[in-house]
């Protein structure tokens, strides 16, 4: 046992040195900054990540005063996408006025229900510009199409819609709660709206949300229907029937869109941990196939867990309701509870359940769960390739040695077998595939039109450009003007 302690000291005292030794490495290597201690090629990438991060929100109607109120005194100034410092001081303190004047109560209480004041998350976009001018920029002018670009993001006005989660389930309880506006009060549907009176007022309302809930998860489980095959059907309720499934496949494709752009939650998370430390942290020591197979676990068994959970908390509704039932001859056993809740999450629905009246209540809460899982999976299996092959991409760059193929491969044409960081950086990218070629191009493109007739971009030769360009332009010229960026 002490041996073991001992081994375990030395092996972690070996950990804490190597540590140092990387750190000591990295400060005294020649690629790191004067500022920082990394090369060039990550203080650029570390600093425009953080600004991506930390743009301010602002709705869409802010952007748009925000553009349009730039372009015209740009234009006022014959200039394109920027406007001198001035100026921008100039809309900043009107727009400060305008924030400091009485709000009315309307406003006041709107933003107590989380609506956002535009009038404040403009003033602070324009102090965040300010800021940049005078820290950043040496000629004192101000883009505001770049700005908009690195500095800003859009956000919903309403409050409610800025979480994909909460906008699915506003989407799923819109269409819940027009099923039995339509049925009940349009069409009259006697099947998906009965009129039941030893089940209470609203047994009508009821069967028609747990008609919408098995139509929306695509469950179907056929003990409620628009057609009856026994009765001669009019062919205009036979149209409401066929306009109503297309408008849920829209509402489902809708919701099962946010579900799978929905990021930061619980299982996301859990599953960037099972990555990390199951397959990339352990990438060198594994063999590919292990890996690949790891990957596949960690997919399969975030999934499993959500299948397991969802079906066990179906269990304990269904039986809770099945209890308090009063029907007699369906009181269903565990077994049948657990089929059932499979069936449900799993969205088949054989319809071979005769389930008593008050389940609709749990089918309701429950299928709008089952929905979800379904559009986290799919995303997640949707997904599993792509990530196989970034493991099989990754695998191989991490395993390659410097050879004459990779300095063939990727030093440029003027290079004679050497290879810089941005070279090594741009065919990484390449070879792992985070980029293409048809993503490099317009960039390139893009390169060259700000370059000119150099092969290098200077804000000095570009200013002066502008300037000249100025002398021969009139405020509605098109042209295509060159603008240097700012950063």
């Amino acid at each position: 046992m002490a041996k073991g302690n001992t081994a375990n000291s030395i092996m972690r005292d070996q950990l804490i040195a190597l540590e140092k030794g990387m750190q000591r490495y990295q400060a005294e290597h020649p690629l790191k900054t004067s500022a920082r201690n990394m090369s060039e090629v990550e203080d650029i990438a570390l600093r425009l990540q953080k600004k991506r991060e930390n743009r301010i929100p602002i709705t869409f109607a802010v952007r748009k005063r925000f553009l349009e109120k730039c372009r015209e005194i740009a234009l006022q100034q014959n200039h394109k996408t920027r406007i001198h410092l001035d100026d921008l001081l100039r809309f900043r303190d009107e727009l400060r006025e305008e924030v400091q004047s009485p709000r009315s109560q309307v406003a006041s209480l709107f933003e107590i229900f989380g609506f956002p004041n535009e009038s404040e998350m403009l003033l602070s976009v324009l102090e965040k510009g300010v800021e940049c001018v005078t820290s950043e920029i040496k000629h004192n002018y101000f883009y505001y199409q770049d700005f908009s670009f690195y500095y800003t993001r859009i956000i919903s006005w309403w409050p409610w819609l800025r979480s994909p989660f909460t906008k699915y389930l506003l989407t799923v309880l819109a269409y819940y709660f027009f099923t039995p506006v339509f049925f009940c009060w349009v069409v009259d549907d006697e099947k998906v709206c009965p009129n039941i009176p030893e089940r209470g007022p609203y047994a009508g309302w009821l069967t028609a949300m747990y008609f919408a809930s098995a139509t929306l998860s695509t469950v179907g489980y056929g003990d409620v229907s628009v057609i009856d095959a026994n009765l001669d059907q009019p062919r205009w309720h036979v149209l409401m029937g066929i306009l109503y499934m297309i408008l849920s496949m829209a509402v489902l494709v809708t919701a099962i869109s946010a579900v799978v752009s929905s990021t930061g939650n619980p299982l996301d998370r859990l599953h960037d941990w099972a990555m990390d430390y199951f397959v990339r942290s352990v990438g060198k020591e594994k063999f590919l196939y292990q890996l690949i197979h790891r990957t596949y676990m960690v997919k399969f068994s975030i999934i499993a867990v959500e299948f397991l959970a969802l079906n066990l908390i179906g269990v304990l509704l269904a039986r809770i309701f099945v209890r308090l039932s009063e029907e007699e001859n369906q009181q269903w056993t565990w077994m049948t509870t657990f089929y059932w809740a499979v069936q449900t999450t799993t969205t088949i629905g054989y319809g071979d359940l005769d389930m008593p009246f008050d389940m609709r209540w749990v089918q309701i809460i429950f299928l709008v769960f089952s929905t979800y899982f379904v559009g986290d999976s799919l995303g997640r299996l949707g997904s599993l390739s792509k990530e196989i092959g970034a493991v099989r991409r990754q695998y191989a760059w991490d395993r390659r040695e410097v050879s004459e193929g990779l300095i063939i491969d990727m030093q440029a044409e003027e290079h004679d077998d050497k290879i810089d960081q941005y070279e090594f950086a741009l065919a990484s990218l390449l070879v792992i595939q985070k980029v293409t070629y048809d993503d490099i191009k317009p960039i390139m493109d893009k390169f060259r039109v700000l370059a000119g007739n150099n092969d290098y971009i200077s804000i000095e030769e570009q200013a002066l450009d502008q300037s000249n360009r100025a002398n021969n332009m009139d405020s509605d010229s098109s042209g295509d003007e060159l603008y240097a960026l700012y950063e």
